[in-house]
């Protein structure tokens, strides 16, 4: 039975898993993006939602680049913790007969959440249709590896209780 001990430490495992899984996510999305044709090697997105986010709070202005990196990077990491945490606790939604495939899922299910949802919703990002294909490809992929990795990292830190 699980108490209430066990659940936060699932989603204190989950979210240590989101930030780790953010890791080669990072390293895949920067590698990809030099891959881009150039006239589409603009910021990337975590920089884009980032700046988006500064100007609907007025506090753009205040962002210099050196500043608005590790800005951006706090809150790239802070969400893929978040992500892992709701990961945590939503795995057993997804009986495939391994962790990489349920993370797979899960973080398929982050992108399309975050970039056909609730992103353009708020006006902090335009839809995947006013995107281009490189730079949609290149943000599934990312969110794939994230997955993977996420998925892989909580199954260690979460085996399952017997």
């Amino acid at each position: 039975m699980n108490t209430k001990r066990d659940a936060l430490l699932e989603l204190a495992a989950g979210a240590v898993a989101g930030m780790a899984g953010t890791v080669p996510m990072t390293l895949a999305m920067d590698a990809m993006h030099r891959r881009l044709p150039e006239s589409q090697r603009f910021p990337q997105d975590p920089a884009l939602i980032t700046h988006s986010l500064s100007e609907q709070a007025g506090i753009d202005e205040r962002f210099d680049n050196a500043h608005g990196r590790r800005v951006t990077l706090t809150g790239h990491f802070a969400y893929g913790a978040l992500m892992g945490a709701l990961y945590a606790t939503a795995r057993h939604a997804f009986p495939l007969p391994s962790p990489a495939l349920q993370g797979t899922c899960f973080g398929l299910l982050v992108w399309a959440g975050s970039y056909a949802g609730w992103l353009p919703a708020t006006g902090l990002f335009p839809a995947p249709q006013e995107r281009t294909l490189e730079r949609n490809a290149l943000g599934i992929a990312a969110h794939f590896v994230w997955g993977v990795a996420t998925g892989l990292t909580e199954a260690r830190l979460n085996p399952p209780r017997t």
